[in-house]
């Protein structure tokens, strides 16, 4: 899907740096979106829940912890520093959401307003990080970013037969992921959302740990950073 949607970018005349960072980026994260997606369709609301509490986990300590250990990671960016606080926003603001019993005497959900706010703060995310890109910063992340070639160079057609195949394996292997991960949690009698932070939570972040990992080894530490925080 990635390299479909990478290829589609630049048949379009997309730059090669909003690329990098929307579409790459996104498709790293399309694991962890169609496995919330359908266990929010099917009320496997737990281990939804679990999914990405356990994978924003695994991608800060396994992915920039598998990271660090090849190479050195410098934050030079101002992009990379400029998102720290607002990754540190974002959990605040989840942290805020989940204080139900004590604010309002209810059982912690996070309901349709709660989605809207969460989805309102992605978009002014996205706003920011696209404004800078256009304005074509000064900064050496988004040096190194302009300097990769794209994912691929092939015809349209192939592109968008890659973008339909790669969105069918992904609603396929999500659909597997919450049936076997709630089997799971049944026969180990353990509660879903353990299943989702333990296990699934690994699962949907191989790709931010394949992409950190090919970008310590050619020594682009700060790509690390910007996948794991974006991410």
């Amino acid at each position: 899907m990635v390299r479909g949607a990478s290829g589609l970018a630049e048949n379009y005349g997309a730059p090669p740096i909003v690329v990098g960072l929307t579409v790459v980026a996104f498709g790293t994260s399309a694991p962890e979106l169609v496995v919330n997606v359908i266990g929010a369709l099917r009320g496997e609301t737990a281990l939804a829940f679990g999914n990405i509490t356990g994978s924003n986990l695994a991608n800060i300590g396994l992915v920039l912890g598998a990271s660090a250990l090849i190479t050195p990671i410098a934050l030079e960016g101002k992009i990379i520093r400029r998102e720290l606080p607002l990754l540190l926003l974002a959990t605040v603001v989840l942290f805020i959401m989940t204080l139900d019993q004590p604010l309002r005497m209810l059982s912690p959900v996070l309901d349709r307003s709660d989605g809207v706010v969460m989805l309102l703060l992605f978009g002014i995310f996205i706003y920011i990080t696209v404004s800078d890109l256009l304005r074509q910063q000064q900064d050496p992340l988004i040096t190194r970013i302009d300097d990769l070639p794209l994912l691929s160079h092939l015809e349209k057609r192939t592109n968008w037969i890659l973008v339909v195949v790669g969105t069918i394996g992904l609603t396929i292997g999500g659909q597997l992921t919450i049936d076997n991960g709630s089997a799971l949690a049944e026969s180990l009698g353990v509660p879903p959302v353990i299943v989702g932070m333990a296990i699934v939570a690994i699962g949907t972040s191989l790709p931010e740990l394949t992409t950190s990992i090919f970008a310590a080894l050619k020594g682009d530490a700060d790509l690390c950073v910007g996948n794991v925080i974006g991410s």
